[in-house]
């Protein structure tokens, strides 16, 4: 993991630790906080994967790649 992705992910879990300080204690509160994380943090994932294009979660398939560009340039 870079240094650039631990201080994001620690700028992450501070506001949102911030943010669950000041607001009322319910369950609809919970959830949003619940929700706007999840979705913070599958962002930064998902940026993460697509700079990696060839390993991770989401693979481009080096041979199919190779036959891709080989038919574009016959």
């Amino acid at each position: 993991m870079t240094p650039l992705l631990s201080a994001l992910k620690a700028w992450h879990g501070i506001i949102f630790s911030g943010l669950g300080l000041y607001t009322a204690k319910n369950s609809t509160v919970f959830a949003i906080l619940f929700i706007r994380k999840v979705s913070a943090s599958s962002a930064v994932i998902l940026v993460e994967e697509l700079s990696r294009p060839i390993e991770g979660l989401m693979q481009i398939f080096i041979d199919l790649l190779y036959n891709e560009v080989n038919q574009i340039n016959q």
